[in-house]
């Protein structure tokens, strides 16, 4: 599979080892999503810090976690 925001009408495009089609499917599509449990879209590591800070904040908002801070420290 191959999905590249913004090209191919938001679609993905696969195939099948051996054979010569190129399939263009939703990313949300019945047949993408088969045995997965989430879209090819939301695959990548700036959509997995978008997700884990999404978490974070539901739980700070529950009390259920304590939040610090770290700042990059200055060279001397």
């Amino acid at each position: 599979m191959i999905y590249v925001a913004g090209r191919n009408q938001g679609n993905l495009l696969a195939h099948r080892p051996g054979m010569r089609i190129t399939a263009h499917l939703h990313p949300d599509g019945l047949i993408a999503m088969n045995r997965r449990h989430y879209p090819l879209t939301e695959i990548g590591l700036v959509n997995l810090v978008r997700r884990l800070v999404e978490v974070g904040q539901k739980d700070l908002n529950h009390g259920e976690c304590e939040v610090n801070y770290f700042t990059k420290r200055q060279a001397q």
